[in-house]
């Protein structure tokens, strides 16, 4: 969801990508479908990282580092495979 959105607005706005030419109703629509669903996903991520930070071992600027990277690695891996493929 995270991709589709970032893919059909503000990257296509840079001419990094290109939308999908049957996406003509603007982002209001995939707002109302998808915003909440990324809305509860972070409050969770966010909310469960802040209860493992507590305990955790490391410092907690290595775990929000940590946990960043694991969420964002899956856009980024499908990302490239989108553009090579």
């Amino acid at each position: 969801m995270a991709w589709y959105l970032a893919a059909a607005w503000p990257l296509d706005a840079l001419g990094l990508t290109q939308r999908d030419p049957t996406e003509n109703d603007g982002i209001f629509p995939v707002l109302v479908v998808f915003g909440p669903v990324i809305a509860a996903s972070a409050l969770a991520w966010w909310l469960v990282n802040g209860w493992m930070s507590r305990r955790a071992v490391t410092s907690g600027k290595a775990l929000w580092a940590t946990g960043v990277i694991a969420n964002l690695l899956p856009c980024f891996v499908l990302a490239v495979a989108s553009y090579i493929s």
